[in-house]
């Protein structure tokens, strides 16, 4: 792991690489997500949960709907959502456990401390191009942010993108291997993900996504 330094801040972001093995362990769930009720179409997939990791142990928590303010997420703010929970093999697995544990210690995190999970498969085809945020330049509404690429070898693009303001060219720009992450501020920064199509020789593509998020204690 190692570090980014923005041009104008001092703040560091947390960049860095999971076990590979760890890696595919997660990587063949994301199979099995199920569509997003909450986007036209059938390219985005995803489930949600909601932990505390104590004593490094993850504790599930309790089911929420989940909502962003429409000041925060112009694509589906003040929208409440009810997604389907990670399961049990997938929240426990070692890549899941390493990211909660890491995520924790890294954001300087409390054992009260919630983190909230998105587990994501974006689907793309027929070379046409899909944007994984539809809402672009954004931010997530809390205090931390994880971005962990676990499956991308199927598609051309997906480069994570990190900007000082929304209206800004974006400070970072790099397409994340498998196992890549990045940590950051996210009451800070903004963040956005380019636009995915099937890799050459390929009819559909997979770019497959955890999403990590926390307020500070």
């Amino acid at each position: 792991m190692h570090s980014l330094q923005t041009p104008t801040s001092d703040f560091t972001l947390h960049h860095g690489q999971l076990n590979a093995q760890a890696v595919a362990e997660l990587a063949q769930s994301f199979a099995d997500l199920p569509v997003d009720p909450y986007i036209q179409g059938d390219f985005r997939y995803r489930c949600y949960s909601n932990v505390k990791v104590q004593g490094g142990q993850v504790l599930r928590q309790p089911t929420k709907t989940f909502m962003q303010s429409s000041n925060i997420n112009q694509y589906l703010g003040d929208v409440e959502r009810r997604y389907q929970e990670i399961p049990e093999q997938s929240l426990h697995s070692q890549a899941m456990t390493t990211m909660l544990k890491d995520f924790q210690a890294q954001c300087s995190l409390g054992d009260d401390a919630v983190i909230e999970i998105h587990q994501i498969r974006i689907k793309t085809q027929s070379r046409d191009a899909t944007p994984p945020a539809p809402e672009g330049v954004h931010q997530d509404g809390f205090d931390y942010l994880g971005i962990y690429v676990m499956g991308s070898g199927t598609v051309e693009g997906g480069e994570v993108m990190l900007y000082e303001a929304k209206d800004s060219a974006p400070f970072f720009c790099e397409r994340f291997a498998d196992g890549q992450y990045v940590v950051l501020n996210d009451a800070r920064y903004f963040h956005n993900a380019a636009p995915v199509i099937p890799a050459q020789g390929q009819a559909l593509g997979y770019w497959d996504v955890v999403v990590l998020t926390a307020h500070a204690a």
